[in-house]
């Protein structure tokens, strides 16, 4: 039998200290979380708080305002939110400004491609209660700090919760990368972002450009995972650098230079494409321990991917 006819959905969204494991053609499986402080926070902590009787949700939440900026923007945002809220003994709700919103990577053409046009297309739901239209409670910034940051345990492990993919988008990221080798091991992991470079408006902000050998100098490793939002950063790293590593990337579309613009996260067009091409992607990093990146959102979504295999990741900015 093929355990991929048979949706688990649901199972899973009421065990979050359980995780997928062992996937393959005809079969996909889940096994209890082997670090006991993760497993710990979510079925004692984060479950019961999430998952309230819904006549007892009133007063209870605490929200934070969906955003249409990139993928990692809207997750770093929600996860420094989930932090307090959990800190604050509150259920943690995603919320948006106006009913029609519809989220970038949910939105095909003005349609949304689910009904609720938001991260519930994609990923299990986080909670029985909702919030209310407009409600933003932000987050407690003291208290990300307190607790190591952007890149600390408790908030790494509430990203992860927020982000578990439902069944056809975890079989879809599974077909992306039937047929890719994956990196080799030791490996690194070179995150270039170029298409926005200096297209910000202020210099002093502005990403700036790197040519891959600046990324290289940073690299012991011959095995190198390079992900980038251009193009032409893979020819030139085949070009000019082609003997030096071997180099591990996904064949996708992807804009060239700063053709896509500013915000032009969706080279392919398919919102549903380039989400499991993101999901995929993480897959592919959490095979490496070093991470080279310069500033990005989407390098810390790959950190947090990476620790999620093994905490001890090296991070080079």
């Amino acid at each position: 039998a093929d355990s991929w006819q048979h949706d688990l959905d649901t199972w899973w969204q009421h065990h979050p200290d359980w995780e997928t494991s062992l996937e393959n053609e005809t079969h996909y499986c889940f096994s209890p979380i082997q670090d006991a402080e993760r497993a710990k926070l979510l079925r004692e902590t984060v479950y019961p708080l999430q998952w309230r009787q819904q006549d007892s949700c009133n007063n209870q939440t605490f929200a934070h305002m969906m955003i249409n900026s990139g993928y990692s923007a809207n997750i770093g945002l929600l996860g420094r939110s989930f932090l307090t809220a959990v800190f604050n003994n509150k259920t943690f709700v995603e919320s948006r400004k106006k009913p029609d919103f519809l989220w970038r990577y949910a939105n095909r053409n003005g349609t949304g491609v689910c009904p609720t046009s938001d991260m519930d297309c994609y990923f299990l739901p986080i909670s029985s209660c909702k919030a209310t239209l407009g409600q933003h409670d932000g987050f407690d910034k003291a208290l990300i700090d307190e607790h190591e940051g952007n890149y600390g345990r408790p908030i790494t492990f509430l990203r992860n919760y927020m982000v578990r993919p439902k069944l056809w988008l975890r079989k879809r990221v599974y077909d992306l990368l039937r047929d890719v080798t994956f990196p080799a091991q030791p490996c690194t992991v070179i995150h270039v972002r170029r298409t926005d470079v200096v297209l910000e408006g202020n210099w002093r902000k502005a990403r700036h450009y790197f040519a891959i050998a600046d990324y290289l100098k940073e690299v012991k490793d011959s095995n190198v995972l390079l992900l980038t939002d251009d193009q032409t950063a893979i020819e030139e790293a085949l070009e000019y650098h082609g003997t030096e590593k071997n180099w591990t990337f996904l064949e996708r579309k992807r804009w060239r230079g700063t053709e896509g613009g500013m915000n032009g996260h969706l080279p392919s067009g398919d919102p549903t494409l380039e989400v499991a091409y993101i999901l995929a992607e993480q897959r592919l990093a959490s095979q490496c321990r070093k991470l080279v990146h310069t500033r990005s959102g989407f390098a810390d979504v790959l950190l947090q991917a990476m620790q999620m295999k093994q905490w001890d990741i090296e991070k080079t900015r």
